[in-house]
């Protein structure tokens, strides 16, 4: 189905427009603020419902405006749809068959048709590439939830950095203990320092022993000394000899008694060399602090090889997830050949981003030739359209003749009507929108106005005056006098030029509608983007 018909009046700039527009491409011309863009608006208007309904839809001054379009072939009208808009704020819509039934939910009856009618084929193609990967999946449903994956590797990522980081910092520890080639023997140091405490107290009691042995050695010299002076003082005191020779034989026998005892006595002990032993507890200990460093190491490396293990456990779940990814991904059913969505990280190499973007034929679609941007947009916009075959393109101006031919090709290749916006009158273009009406085109005939719930009070016509030889919408409110919408300070006198009572016995008429007070609701966007 196709637009086969377009009336339009009293929206956003429009006053007044009827077109029967080609089954191809329709180039929409004019210059900006001539109303291009709300034409193409009416076609999200009629058909987008609510959330396709700007905040001010109507012209200004308008009491309402309607949009009237039909869909169908050549041969025939399938659908017709119409949707009021009023001064009150509410919209109405008909939808009727060809056969002019009445659908009684008409909205229902639309979205069954509509597809992704906001497709703008060029837009896609000048979007960045994060919203092309997210308009493409809202196109391509996948059987996985891929926001729940990245979350997760993301959260592995996170704890796996952490891990990583206390790895490291345990390398250079483990590195700074270096071990001798080979390990000297374990040493039983207790038994050393207990040989060295015993070792002093031996060698002070055989030195004791050498003391008194050299002491008795002296008093057993000295006695020989003193037997001599005795012999010599016997030989020169003979009265006196027989005292001496008796002191002489006593220290004899006690000479002889103690050099027997002497005689008697064991021989000492080798000292013990405590230079050696403080030596084997210098090695000693230099042996533990070695075999400590290595219990140490030890510790240390069960410590990093836990980590490493927990490092590859998270690595395994995001390869994991990875794996679910690219084949959700790969068994994903694209709408055109060659077109896929990658991560970031996988499409351009260096990168780390888990970012989806889209790629074409494996390489990332904002790096294919414009041509092939527009080819692929195309398509992809007549894959998300297959009912009614209708696509808007607002940013025309920006393509040239060549590409301007290639939507025109491509478009006929898949029987697709396309409506295109550009700024100018030029020939080329064959809808020229000038201040709210088609250039050329004679006056359309009038929608008649939709069925109000409440009629409204009747308002007196405003009367035409005369001011400056020229005529002006006028109403008298109290004693001011109103024209065209405005009040006239001071107003002395006014000249009619219809019957009537005195503008004091008048009735007040009705200003003229401006521009009535609009909720601010949150909009859901404009079905084809662009200017409201």
């Amino acid at each position: 189905m196709k637009i086969i018909s377009l009336q339009a009046q009293g929206i956003k700039r429009l006053v007044a427009v009827d077109i029967t527009p080609n089954p191809g491409m329709n180039r929409v011309g004019g210059f900006n603020g001539e109303g291009k863009t709300s034409l193409l608006d009416t076609i999200a208007m009629a058909f987008g419902g609510a959330d396709e309904i700007p905040m001010k839809p109507l012209r200004t001054g308008e009491e309402y405006g309607a949009i009237r379009i039909g869909v169908g072939t050549a041969e025939e009208t399938e659908l017709r749809v119409t949707r009021y808009f009023t001064d009150e704020g509410t919209t109405s819509l008909k939808v009727q068959s060809g056969d002019g039934a009445t659908y009684d939910k008409g909205q229902t009856k639309l979205n069954d048709i509509i597809g992704a009618i906001s497709f703008d084929p060029i837009r896609f193609a000048d979007m960045d590439p994060k919203a092309q990967a997210a308009e493409l999946r809202r196109l391509v449903p996948l059987e996985v939830d891929l926001d729940a994956l990245s979350a997760k590797d993301k959260a592995d990522v996170l704890a796996r950095r952490d891990v990583n980081r206390d790895a490291k910092a345990l390398l250079p520890r483990i590195n700074a203990i270096a071990l001798p080639e080979p390990m000297p023997a374990k040493p039983d140091r207790d038994a050393i320092v207990v040989a060295l405490g015993s070792a002093g107290e031996t060698n002070a009691a055989i030195e004791r022993e050498r003391q008194r042995r050299g002491t008795l050695r002296g008093s057993a010299d000295a006695a020989d000394e003193r037997a001599k002076s005795w012999t010599a003082t016997a030989a020169r005191l003979r009265r006196e000899a027989e005292e001496a020779d008796k002191a002489a034989q006593s220290e004899d026998d006690f000479a002889q008694a103690t050099r027997a005892e002497l005689e008697a006595l064991p021989p000492l002990d080798e000292t013990v060399d405590t230079a050696k032993l403080s030596a084997e507890l210098e090695e000693a200990d230099k042996a533990l602090r070695v075999h400590r460093a290595a219990e140490d190491r030890k510790v240390l490396q069960a410590e990093f090889d836990a980590l490493e293990v927990k490092s590859k456990a998270f690595t395994k779940a995001i390869t994991d997830r990875a794996a679910i990814r690219a084949k959700a991904l790969g068994e994903a059913k694209m709408p055109v050949e060659g077109l896929s969505l990658a991560r970031l990280c996988d499409a351009v190499p260096g990168e780390t981003s888990e970012e989806l973007i889209v790629t074409y034929k494996g390489e990332p679609f904002s790096q294919s030739s414009r041509a092939e941007q527009i080819r692929v947009s195309m398509r992809l916009a007549m894959a998300a359209n297959p009912k009614l075959r209708v696509m808007t393109i607002r940013d025309g101006s920006l393509l040239d003749e060549r590409g301007f031919a290639l939507i025109s090709e491509i478009a006929a290749e898949g029987d697709y009507q396309v409506f295109v916006e550009v700024v100018g009158e030029g020939e080329e273009n064959g809808i020229i929108i000038e201040d709210g009406r088609v250039k050329g085109a004679p006056e359309p005939e009038v929608i008649p106005g939709p069925k109000r719930r409440k009629p409204k009070a009747e308002a007196a016509e405003p009367e035409k005056v005369e001011t400056n030889g020229a005529d002006h919408d006028v109403a008298i409110v109290g004693d001011k006098l109103v024209v065209e919408g405005k009040v006239v300070p001071e107003v002395k006198s006014i000249t009619s030029t219809s019957e009537g009572p005195p503008a004091a016995e008048r009735p007040a008429r009705r200003k003229a509608t401006a521009m009535r007070e609009f909720n601010t609701k949150p909009l859901g966007g404009d079905l084809f983007g662009g200017e409201k």
